[in-house]
């Protein structure tokens, strides 16, 4: 994980495994460089995340698809997840932040926990 992939809000893990939301001083910190990128973890994207993110569930023929208004994912086998966004494919996102930095761009409107 690099600086340049996060976002004020974002939710990643602190160096003793808390949930933490990024701030400025974080992303000063990343840029520094002091061996940082040991201490903040991604978070994996989950099916917990996705119901905490307002996601519901729609099984469709043995597919998996969580869907939240013109976004929905399907996971694959490997537990990473395919964006879509009015009907069609965006990319293949593994962790919150990404999604949470997707979901940003594409409606200008934070993903936040419901």
């Amino acid at each position: 994980m690099k600086a340049n992939e996060l976002r004020i809000g974002n939710l990643i893990y602190n160096g003793i495994g808390e949930i933490i939301s990024v701030n400025s001083y974080t992303i000063s910190y990343f840029e520094i460089g002091e061996a940082t990128l040991g201490k903040f973890k991604s978070i994996p994207l989950t099916e917990e995340w996705l119901l905490k993110f307002g996601f519901h569930e729609s099984p469709l023929d043995e597919i998996i698809i969580f869907r939240n208004g013109k976004f929905s994912l399907s996971r694959n086998a490997k537990h990473h997840y395919s964006v879509g966004y009015n009907g069609g494919f965006m990319r293949f996102v593994q962790y919150v932040h990404q999604l949470q930095n997707l979901y940003f761009a594409l409606t200008g409107n934070e993903l936040a926990i419901k």
